[in-house]
């Protein structure tokens, strides 16, 4: 489901009566505010981490930044319904990829790579998605 058709159902807006570009407009700023939820999850879930090294904000952002799809990746790892092999066959590419993501050695993955993650992601933490979707909702409401 597109972005659009979600946010269609949940706002009750009719995405017909938008053009092309306002659809990819929407699921862009849509898609930012999914990764930016994300980061503070994954960024909360290390604080404990963090707060020992004595990271400065600056640092934590940094590294939780630089660490992103592999922060995702390890996630979907934990749930214990995906291997490395089934998450490179759902995003459509090669084992290699993902354990360079893994290991650090690439740590800035096609657009396309990291939606196909993030899409999977959702499918396996669909929790964690309902409750970002509500604080989204939450949050754009007080515009």
């Amino acid at each position: 489901m597109s972005a659009m058709q979600l946010w269609s159902n949940i706002l009750g807006i009719q995405s017909k009566n938008f053009k092309k570009i306002e659809i990819l407009m929407f699921e862009i700023e849509f898609f930012t505010h999914i990764c930016e939820e994300l980061k503070i999850f994954f960024k909360n879930q290390r604080k404990d981490f963090f707060d020992l090294m004595k990271y400065t904000d600056e640092k934590r952002n940094n590294l939780i930044e630089s660490d992103f799809l592999k922060l995702i990746i390890f996630d979907i790892l934990a749930s214990e319904e995906y291997s490395l092999e089934g998450i490179a066959c759902y995003a459509n590419t090669h084992i290699e990829v993902i354990e360079e993501i893994i290991s650090g050695l690439n740590t800035h993955p096609s657009a396309n790579l990291l939606q196909r993650i993030i899409t999977l992601h959702r499918s396996v933490r669909q929790d964690l998605y309902n409750a970002t979707i509500k604080k989204i909702i939450s949050n754009l409401s007080t515009f």
